[in-house]
């Protein structure tokens, strides 16, 4: 709630992103006890259609490239926040076209194993988004949810949260 929070009065003022996560990390780094972190990804689309991408910590932000049908990651850059009070963010340029859609999630969704004890990793995640990538958002989400789910063996061990994108 506290993320939260900060986010909606920075971006009230118009902040840009580097802004927005150098303040909230000041805060956090004040605010949280020690070995506590926040990892936080977070994509910016411009009325122009231009967008910005940052990361602190979290895992990778898969890009569905409609046209090609390809898959790149949005990487993270940077540390978590609340880790160190000098750390220096900086938001990169990210290409984007009509159709293609991204993929925020948390590794609760890859982090999963068979009956046989594997891992189904950010590769086997990936060939479920590939496999899925053509339907629409809601049918992709819970094609992806599915088919993770199939994949498990036993109770989940981390939280699961998927947040897709489609940029029209």
């Amino acid at each position: 709630a506290m993320v939260k929070s900060t986010i909606r009065m920075k971006l009230r003022h118009g902040d840009n992103l580097d802004e927005l996560l150098r303040d909230l990390n000041a805060v956090l780094c004040e605010l949280l006890h020690s070995g506590m972190f926040v990892t936080f990804a977070c994509l910016r689309v411009n009325h122009d259609g231009t967008a910005l991408f940052v990361g602190a910590g979290h895992g990778p932000v898969i890009h569905y490239r409609a046209a090609d049908a390809s898959l790149a990651f949005l990487e993270s850059q940077h540390l978590p926040l609340g880790v160190s009070p000098v750390e220096s963010f900086r938001a990169e340029s990210v290409s984007l076209s009509r159709d293609d859609a991204l993929l925020f999630m948390t590794d609760g969704l890859t982090e999963v194993f068979d009956h046989r004890g594997e891992m189904l990793g950010i590769q086997g995640f990936q060939e479920i988004v590939r496999a899925n990538a053509k339907k629409s958002l809601p049918e992709m989400k819970q094609a992806v949810l599915d088919e993770v789910s199939a994949w498990r063996h036993g109770p989940h061990t981390d939280d699961i949260s998927l947040v897709l994108v489609e940029i029209s």
